[in-house]
């Protein structure tokens, strides 16, 4: 009689979240999306799953077929349209905005707004960003994701994700820490509501986005060897892609000009907190050592956002202002080669017209 009672309470329990949930127009998997969002990937371990939904009472999100976050897209642009490919980890996918909220769509929005009325160019920004990948995984999902899209730019927005292997003595068998796929049994406990409340709403744990306390906070050689390695790797097929790379220094905390507020994002400790900074002075120097080497172009976030609590809402994840300042800031770093990129191809197809319009 209680195995029954008890069983007839989760059932009635769980029907009754799901009318609950269907009133307000949201998705089943509103209290745990995390579960639904991610699906097995022989290389990567995990990856986003294609025509995700997500709609709840905070937030709006969709992949498309391609699983690349944003709306669908045909794999092949028509001729007056210029991708740019957003690579990263959560901050690139924007982790605290609904779908239109995230700097990748609104750079997009505001680009194509910038395009001379009577042009028939379209402005496509993929969105390729996934939450926790580092340079491994990146790497991974340009080659089979990103590149068949024929991108003409790319723009990394990454770094701090790679900090994991980069203060190990083991980096390659650090490669896939950050993005772990829930184990089986979670996914389809995830199924059922009830559980999801139990689990991610009253017994919720904040992820963690700074190097644990305790933990070597120092590059090794090993690491920055990989990371260079790593870097180099994605840098080579964005080229051979037929794409032009644009390295991006994320908006973080771990700043010299960062509003103090932020600090609790790095570390529970003075000592953690000042070797974390370190950490992102190494990542600061080491991208635009890079760039240089190979004469790219670099742009860096923090020269032109304010580092406080109205822009990052802890150590890397802009807030939803942030994320509207990202974006504005990305339109005008890159625009002016955007814009030679349209006149040029415009100039190409006034090219191609006038031979095809010339008598013989």
């Amino acid at each position: 009689m209680a195995l029954l009672i008890f069983t007839v309470s989760i059932v009635i329990s769980e029907l009754s979240l799901r009318v609950y949930i269907a009133s307000r127009g949201w998705t089943t998997n509103c209290f745990a999306p995390q579960l639904d969002l991610f699906v097995p990937d022989p290389v990567n371990g995990a990856t986003l799953r294609n025509n995700f939904r997500l709609k709840s009472g905070s937030f709006d999100i969709r992949t498309n077929q391609f699983g690349l976050r944003g709306p669908e897209i045909e794999k092949d642009a028509a001729a007056e349209t210029l991708r740019i490919a957003v690579l990263g980890g959560s901050s690139a996918f924007g982790y605290f905005a609904s779908d239109g909220q995230e700097a990748a769509r609104i750079l997009e929005e505001r680009l194509q707004k910038s395009i001379p009325d009577g042009s028939n160019f379209t402005i496509e920004v993929l969105n390729a960003g996934v939450p926790g990948y580092n340079l491994f995984h990146t790497l991974h999902r340009f080659e089979s994701r990103v590149c068949p899209l024929k991108p003409d730019f790319v723009l990394l927005y990454l770094g701090w994700n790679d900090l994991t292997y980069v203060v190990s003595e083991t980096p390659d068998e650090q490669q896939h820490q950050q993005r772990t796929l829930a184990p089986l049994w979670e996914r389809l406990l995830g199924s059922f509501v009830l559980y999801d409340v139990i689990a991610y709403r009253i017994f919720q744990r904040s992820p963690q986005f700074a190097p644990q306390s305790g933990i070597n906070k120092q590059p090794t050689d090993a690491g920055v060897v990989q990371f260079r390695k790593n870097l180099d790797l994605l840098l080579n097929k964005i080229e051979d892609c037929e794409a032009v790379p644009i390295i991006c220094i994320q908006l973080m905390a771990a700043h010299p000009e960062a509003d103090s507020q932020l600090d609790a994002s790095l570390g529970t400790t003075p000592e953690d907190v000042r070797e974390v900074k370190e950490l992102g002075n190494w990542l600061r120097d080491e991208l635009t050592q890079v760039a240089d080497d190979r004469d790219l172009m670099l742009i860096d976030a923090n020269s032109s956002i304010s580092i406080d609590p109205d822009h990052l809402a802890d150590a890397i994840h802009p807030t939803l202002t942030g994320e509207r300042k990202l974006a504005e800031f990305w339109k005008q770093s890159i625009e002016p080669i955007v814009s030679q990129r349209l006149e040029a191809e415009s100039a190409s197809d006034e090219t191609d017209s006038d031979q095809i319009d010339a008598p013989k």
